[in-house]
C-alpha cells in the first residue's frame, strides 16, 4: 500500500512539474493614450512580481525592442512584472499572471503620455527650446548651452569644451518658450 501511495505521489509531482513548465503563446498589444507614436518600444519581462522605484531591476529574461503595436512570444506560465518603455510615454511596470490553462493568452497595455517638467508637455512639437545647465554656469540661465533640434531629437553640435564626461547636467525646457497647448 505504501508503494502505491509513493508511486501516486511521484506521479502527481511529475504531472505538476509538467503543468507548471507549460509554455504559453502571449500576444501583447500596446495602445497609446496620445497622438505621438514612438519610433520603438522596449518590452521587458522580469522574474519577479514587484520592481520598486529606486531598486535595481533584476535582469529581464525577455527583452524586446520593437516598433510594432502587437507582438507575440512564448513564455512559461507564471507571475511576472511586465515593463514597457516608449519615448514620450510613462514607464509602465505592472505585475501580470500568465495562466497555465491557456495555450494562447492576450495581454493589452495602455501607455499614458509622459508629462515633461511643469508645463505638462505631451508632444515634442510643443518644445521650442532646450538648454543645458551645469557646474559651468552654477545651474542657472546665464551661459546656458542651447541644443539644436533634428527631427524628434535635440543634439549638441558641436559639443562645447565646458562639458565633461561623467559630470551631471540639467536639461532645461523653459515653460515660457512652449508652444500653446490647445
Amino acid at each position: 500500500m505504501k508503494k502505491i501511495i509513493l508511486l501516486f505521489i511521484s506521479f502527481l509531482m511529475i504531472v505538476s512539474f509538467a503543468i507548471s513548465a507549460q509554455e504559453v503563446n502571449v500576444e501583447l498589444t500596446i495602445k497609446y493614450h496620445g497622438d505621438y507614436k514612438p519610433d520603438s518600444v522596449y518590452i521587458m519581462f522580469y522574474p519577479t512580481v514587484e520592481v520598486n522605484l529606486g531598486e535595481r531591476h533584476p535582469k529581464p529574461f525577455i527583452q524586446l525592442v520593437t516598433s510594432e503595436l502587437t507582438n507575440s512570444f512564448k513564455i512559461d506560465a507564471g507571475v511576472y512584472t511586465l515593463g514597457v518603455l516608449a519615448q514620450g510615454y510613462k514607464l509602465l511596470r505592472t505585475p501580470i499572471i500568465v495562466p497555465n490553462d491557456k495555450k494562447n493568452y492576450k495581454l493589452e497595455v495602455l501607455l499614458n503620455p509622459q508629462l515633461i517638467g511643469w508645463g505638462g508637455i505631451t508632444d515634442i512639437n510643443q518644445i521650442e527650446k532646450v538648454t543645458i545647465w551645469g557646474d559651468f554656469n552654477n545651474f542657472q540661465q546665464p551661459n546656458e548651452i542651447s541644443l539644436i533640434r533634428e527631427g524628434n531629437a535635440w543634439k549638441l553640435d558641436p559639443v562645447p569644451d565646458v562639458l565633461e564626461e561623467g559630470k551631471c547636467y540639467t536639461f532645461y525646457v523653459p515653460v515660457a518658450q512652449l508652444t500653446a497647448c490647445c
